[in-house]
């Protein structure tokens, strides 16, 4: 098989990875930030890492819906 062919399927796998890191980066953002204005704001420790788990979680599930949807269509792939 030529590698001229695989060259879609790469191009694929590179929006792919490229989708993964962001979610990655997006949802560690989230955590962070929540976790840091529930301390701020009176929570406790706990209280504020539950709730930055649950931003990260939140993030992740709507990234991931947004990639989908991406790949779904074909955007970012010429």
């Amino acid at each position: 098989m030529p590698l001229d062919q695989l060259q879609p399927l790469w191009d694929r796998a590179e929006l792919l990875a490229a989708g993964v890191a962001a979610v990655v980066v997006a949802s560690q953002v989230a955590d962070h930030w929540v976790s840091s204005r529930a301390r701020a704001s009176g929570a406790s420790r706990a209280q504020a890492k539950g709730l930055g788990r649950d931003a990260g979680m939140v993030t992740i599930l709507v990234a991931v819906l947004v990639l989908a949807v991406a790949v779904a269509l074909g955007w970012g792939v010429s």
